[in-house]
């Protein structure tokens, strides 16, 4: 079954400036979740559900230009926000696994086809941000909006954040959403 998602990301982003009191942050991004929201479309139907998350940074390196394509932001790098859905099972959140169809090469060197499970992911590029000014560090607030077609009734989003020194953020959890 393929799930189609509609992403929206949008940042409002506040760099500190000269004039305002340095703030000390880890150069390692520091990700907060802060809400979800499920929005209804003109019928009163669920449609989508806004995430959004805090971030700081130490020194400023968030998000990816749409030409850094090359090493190292490719395969697990190109990719900077990871986001894993949830359903909720017996009262305990596990990871949607889906059916990925691979090659395999058997010990005799044939291919065969195996069908392994893998988690649901989404998997986003968060704009480039950059600091104006000579202090780096900032802070700011992302909004993902993802369509809820084919969500469960209850699930919640497992999510992280890599900046582009590709130190990766602490892992941060939804709050339980829940689609009637």
């Amino acid at each position: 079954m393929k799930k189609y998602i509609i992403f929206v990301l949008s940042f409002v982003t506040i760099i500190n400036s000269g004039c305002r009191k340095t703030e000390n942050f880890p150069i390692e991004p520091v990700i907060t979740y802060e809400s979800s929201v499920v929005n209804r479309d003109v019928s009163g139907k669920d449609s989508t559900i806004t995430l959004v998350f805090s971030f700081t940074d130490g020194d400023g390196d968030i998000g990816l230009k749409q030409n850094e394509t090359a090493a190292p932001f490719t395969g697990e790098f190109y990719y900077n926000l990871v986001m894993t859905y949830q359903e909720k099972v017996n009262g305990v959140f596990i990871p949607k696994l889906l059916p990925i169809q691979k090659d395999s090469i058997t010990p005799s060197g044939d291919t065969i086809q195996i069908v392994i499970y893998e988690p649901l992911r989404f998997r986003y590029r968060m704009p480039f941000i950059e600091s104006s000014g000579r202090i780096k560090a900032i802070k700011g607030t992302v909004s993902t909006e993802i369509n809820t077609l084919g969500f469960s009734p209850s699930s919640r989003f497992e999510f992280f954040i890599y900046d582009r020194a590709l130190h990766k953020s602490n892992v941060e959890f939804s709050s339980e959403i829940i689609i009637p």
